[in-house]
C-alpha cells in the first residue's frame, strides 16, 4: 500500500486541515479512506467524496451463481455440448496424422478418410449448432425471469 502525501493547508479549496489517506494505486478506488472535512487530491485530481467508508468487498446483491442456480440443467447441457464439440475438434489432427502415416506406408484408403472427416465435421457442426440454440434459449429464459421478478418488485 502506498501512503499519499498531505494536502497543504493553504490549498485553493480553503481547506484548513492537513489530510492523510491510503490508496491501492487505482484512481477513484473505493478503498480510499479520507478523513471528514478533508479535501484530498489523488494524482492531481480533486477527491470530492468526503467522509466515505471503504467497502469490505463487493456491494451486496445477487451473485451470478445464485442467479443461475435454477438453470443448472441447462447450464450443464451447455457445458457438455461445449466439451463434446471441442473434443471433436481435437480429433481432426489425429485424423490428419493417421492419413499421413497411412499414405507414407502406401496403405491410404481415401473413402475411409473422407467418411471419417465427414463424420467429425458433422459432429462439430451439430454440437456447435445445438450449443448456440441452447445458449440463446438459456439467455432469453434468464432475461425473461429477471424481467418478471423486476416487474413484480416494482408493481408491489
Amino acid at each position: 500500500m502506498n501512503v499519499g502525501s498531505e494536502v497543504p493547508s493553504s490549498s485553493k479549496e480553503g481547506n484548513s486541515r492537513n489530510c492523510d489517506f491510503v490508496h491501492l494505486r487505482q484512481p477513484f478506488n473505493r478503498h480510499i479512506r479520507p478523513l471528514r472535512g478533508c479535501v484530498l487530491r489523488y494524482h492531481g485530481l480533486l477527491m470530492s467524496k468526503v467522509g466515505t467508508k471503504a467497502w469490505a468487498g463487493r456491494p451486496p446483491g445477487p451473485s451470478l451463481v445464485g442467479l443461475l442456480k435454477p438453470y443448472r440443467a441447462l447450464i450443464a447441457t451447455l457445458v457438455a455440448m461445449t466439451i463434446a464439440g471441442n473434443s471433436l475438434n481435437l480429433v481432426v489432427p489425429r485424423l490428419i496424422a493417421h492419413a499421413i502415416d497411412t499414405y507414407a506406408q502406401q496403405r491410404l484408403v481415401l473413402t475411409t478418410l473422407i467418411v471419417e472427416f465427414f463424420a467429425v465435421g458433422s459432429g462439430i457442426f451439430l454440437f456447435s449448432y445445438f450449443q448456440a440454440v441452447a445458449q440463446t434459449y438459456a439467455s432469453e429464459r434468464v432475461a425473461r425471469d429477471l424481467r418478471t421478478r423486476l416487474i413484480g418488485k416494482i408493481s408491489v
